[in-house]
């Protein structure tokens, strides 16, 4: 039985984490990173620990290039990795206890997801297809996973313990923040215009969820609940929360950091929860 794992990373201008990423999984037996024409020092860092680099188009979103990188891979075994992820020693460590028990085909990995240098308290219903062997996944191109196939009938295992998590470093700052918002929702609406995702019940149910929300989070703030008769004017509240909710954040991340360049600050943060995985894997013997 082949217990070798390959992990595949996409990249595109990720120097400030990529290198976080990579130490944290260097016990796999193979590392494919398909990089989309990076112009920072991405590729350069990456060389320290792979030689199998490939590229792809940039498209504004990794989905398009996993499948690519997927038929890279030449082991049974498959850990999917983001740029700004982190791979813990306890949950590499469970990772191969699973795939040694020969019971499950793939792996639900829960997140732990840090927002601007403080863990999210959304974390509780995370969780990821990360760990799989490659012959029972085929990515789709659609953003977020959209059209990814999974093998019928493949048995699945869910790590339920919360403390067995990928580390994920979210936003640092504001600017690249909106900018992200602004691509990927651009993306959303050419997914549906090719027919790779369309607005489902669940997705109807979401945005429910998310106006509920924001409706709550107004009252909060402003302690009434201001009339929505028109269209445009549920739009302009909602832009607006989110608008005030940054200027809230904000504050709140200028007196924790007593600056407004707290993006550095966060950075030295999760460089130092970095650091403590990396430290680890130092000790730990294979």
């Amino acid at each position: 039985m082949d217990h070798k794992v390959s992990a595949i990373v996409n990249t595109y201008n990720e120097e400030k984490y990529i290198r976080n990423a990579l130490e944290s999984i260097k016990w796999v037996d193979e590392i494919i990173l398909v990089d989309m024409y990076s112009n920072d020092k991405t590729v350069e860092i990456s060389k320290e620990y792979t030689d199998k680099i490939y590229y792809f188009e940039y498209k504004g979103h990794p989905e398009p290039a996993k499948q690519f990188a997927l038929d890279k891979v030449s082991n049974e075994w498959v850990i999917v990795l983001d740029a700004d992820e982190m791979i813990p020693l306890n949950l590499k460590n469970k990772l191969y206890e699973l795939m040694k028990s020969n019971k499950f085909d793939m792996i639900s990995i829960p997140h732990k997801n840090y927002f601007f240098g403080e863990i999210s308290t959304d974390n509780k219903n995370n969780y990821h297809l990360r760990f799989f062997k490659k012959a029972n996944v085929t990515f789709g191109k659609g953003i977020h996973g959209k059209g990814t196939h999974y093998k019928k009938d493949s048995k699945v295992y869910r790590i339920k313990d919360g403390n067995l998590a990928i580390i994920h470093f979210a936003e640092d700052n504001f600017m690249d923040l909106f900018e992200k918002l602004d691509r990927y929702t651009t993306i959303e609406v050419q997914n549906m215009n090719e027919g790779i995702k369309d607005y489902d019940f669940i997705q109807f149910i979401n945005i429910i969820k998310r106006i509920i929300y924001f409706t709550y989070l107004y009252i909060g703030l402003y302690t009434q609940l201001l009339s929505k008769r028109k269209t445009i004017t549920l739009y302009r509240h909602a832009f607006g929360m989110y608008y005030d909710s940054s200027i809230l954040l904000k504050r709140r991340l200028n007196d924790k950091y007593n600056t407004l360049d707290y993006s550095n600050c966060i950075l030295k943060d999760h460089g130092k929860i970095a650091n403590e995985i990396i430290s680890e894997y130092n000790k730990y013997k294979y």
